[in-house]
This record gives C-alpha cells, structure tokens and sequence, in this order.
C-alpha cells in the first residue's frame, strides 16, 4: 500500500504504476482527466483522443505556445543550464559541431544503418569525436539506446 501523491489516500497501485512510482487514487486520476478535458476543450483541441488533428488548429496552438515569453524564458534557461553544466559540456559541443558541419556540407546525412530509412539522425559513440557520426532513424536509435542501457 502507498499514498496517493494528490490526496494522501492509501492505495493498492499495480504492476504498471508501481514501474512509473506513480501513485494515484481512482478519485484523483477521475478529476485529472476532466481537468485536462475542460482544458483542451477550451483550447479548440480534440479531446477524444482522436489523433486527427485539424492541422491549422493545432499549427495555431504550437505558434502561440512558443510565442508565449514565460515559455520562451524557460526554454532558454534550460538550454543554458545544459550547455554550462560542466558534466554535459562535451555533449553539447559534439552536437553543436556535428550540427555545424552538416549544415555546411562537409558531411552528409546517410541512411539508417539498420534499416535503410532517409529519415535518420546522428548518433556519437563518442562524444570527443564530434564528427565520427553512425546515422540511425528515430525507431533504431531508441533501439539502440535501450540495449545500450540493459532493458
């Protein structure tokens, strides 16, 4: 038995929250839901949890989102924590310069190594080798990054 994180009511979780350590009554996750429902249908959002998006609805919420200066501060300050933090430093420049170079033409976005996909990303076995690239699409690179990490 836990607590529910909103209310404090004791709580018998499952296998699956337990995994996420999310502990949350019935009653609690009930009001959630609604409050997300009144919120995307005040936002012209489909609540139905369609994924048919009315395309210029939602290019028009993304737009005002990001214009919105609170988020944009945010936004930044998390960027910046990122590229200070002396632990990720060398990251940020790997991507930085990766990103550069590409943009400049000295190197080429390729194909999935897996699969073959045109849609691919860059990947740094090692990050004090900015442009030692292995290109991977989105699907294989989390893939890739799950083995990685044991799962």
């Amino acid at each position: 038995m836990k607590s529910c994180r909103t209310c404090g009511e004791m709580v018998e979780p499952t296998e699956a929250k337990q995994k996420k350590y999310d502990y949350q009554c019935r009653r609690c996750v009930s009001k959630d839901n609604k409050v997300q429902y009144v919120r995307r249908k005040s936002l012209g959002l489909p609540v139905s949890g369609s994924k048919n998006w009315d395309a210029e609805k939602k290019k028009k919420w993304w737009e005002a989102y990001h214009a919105d200066p609170e988020k944009k501060k945010y936004k930044a300050e998390l960027q910046r924590k990122y590229r200070n933090d002396p632990t990720l430093r060398h990251r940020h420049m790997a991507r930085w310069m990766a990103h550069r170079a590409l943009n400049s033409g000295k190197i080429t976005r390729g194909l999935c190594i897996v699969c073959g996909n045109a849609n691919s990303q860059m990947h740094h076995e090692d990050y004090y080798k900015p442009l030692e690239i292995t290109w991977l699409c989105l699907q294989c690179h989390r893939i890739y990054h799950a083995k990685a990490k044991g799962e």
